[in-house]
């Protein structure tokens, strides 16, 4: 495989990803990830309520997506978060 393609490939697998997210919600299921949380997750529904809460404006709504966001991306290399003080146990 050349490596024009290979960088291709490679770049696409997160859009890959992210379509069957999308498709597995369209199909009235829960992704994986929220599957194993449960439906009562209690951080996920405090979030959910924040990203839903019409008293906040679209630009808070998104500043919340935002930080979010780089915090779970912290936590995405086992490396970095255990500098953070984490151990990777529950």
């Amino acid at each position: 495989m050349d490596a024009e393609l290979q960088a291709v490939l490679i770049n696409a697998v997160p859009l890959l990803l992210l379509a069957a997210l999308y498709l597995v919600a369209a199909a009235g299921l829960l992704p994986r990830s929220l599957r194993r949380l449960g439906p009562a997750d209690p951080t996920i529904l405090l979030l959910a309520q924040r990203l839903t809460d019409p008293r906040l404006s679209v630009a808070a709504r998104a500043a919340l997506r935002s930080t979010v966001e780089a915090i779970a991306r912290c936590w995405a290399n086992p490396a970095a978060s255990a500098s953070l003080g984490t151990t990777g146990q529950e």
